[in-house]
């Protein structure tokens, strides 16, 4: 396996299945200095595990933790949450999953700038008001971040569910990877296909223009919008 850097994502080639990284990574790109160190600051002083325990009743499985889903009533639990990428992923009705912020966000009704105050608060994080112009960035910031989850989110579903993806999960299981590892890291599949992520995002409510701008797909000469990404193996990349 080797890894090359392109100019617009890093690209991961082996010898049977393409691999590439989606495009959580541009996340850097599209948050200012400034605001993504205070995110970064108030990330590392808090763990995941503490914040989810007070509101769902977590217990230990293995290297990781599980309860009843807080956004769903289940009962047979299936909310996982992974203190090793600080991540949480409900893998029964919600499908959903994200960081300690998008957790938050969610419980809560907050909005980002809501939740950052009070997590900030919480980790005893300082913050400095935001202009308006700050507050608006952060805003369409986080919808792109909503994007990229939800494109995770559709890519792991696609690996553990799609027939076509047969032949990445055997290549999964080639490398030497396990299911706990796939899901942890929330490994997916891009289908071999120019719009089915596309359409996936757009019946989220998400428009061909942020959906470009967050890197999963591409716009031709000709303006026509098309996935980025096909028949490929996807390893999101989280900000830490």
């Amino acid at each position: 396996m080797f890894v090359k850097n392109t100019r617009d994502r890093q690209v991961v080639g082996c010898t049977r299945v393409p691999i590439c990284y989606n495009s959580l990574t541009l996340r850097r790109r599209l948050v200012g200095a400034r605001s993504m160190s205070v995110v970064d600051d108030v990330k590392a002083r808090l763990d995941i595990i503490d914040v989810i325990s007070g509101y769902a009743n977590l217990q230990k499985a293995g290297r990781n933790y599980k309860a009843l889903c807080p956004f769903h009533q289940e009962k047979t639990p299936s909310f996982v949450v992974f203190p090793d990428t600080q991540t949480w992923r409900c893998f029964g009705a919600c499908g959903e999953g994200g960081d300690v912020f998008g957790f938050v966000m969610k419980m809560e009704g907050w909005d980002f700038a809501e939740t950052l105050r009070e997590l900030a608060k919480r980790a005893g994080v300082e913050l400095t008001p935001f202009t308006p112009q700050q507050e608006q960035q952060q805003t369409e910031n986080e919808r792109l971040r909503g994007l990229l989850n939800e494109a995770a989110r559709f890519f792991h579903d696609q690996l553990r569910n799609s027939r076509a993806a047969q032949g990445a999960r055997d290549y999964v299981v080639r490398r030497g990877l396990n299911e706990h590892t796939a899901e942890a890291f929330v490994i997916g599949y891009a289908p071999n296909d120019w719009r089915q992520a596309l359409h996936h995002l757009q019946t989220h409510g998400f428009t061909p223009d942020e959906i470009v701008a967050a890197g999963v797909a591409t716009r031709n000469d000709e303006g026509h919008v098309y996935d980025r990404f096909r028949h490929r193996l996807m390893i999101p990349i989280r900000d830490g």
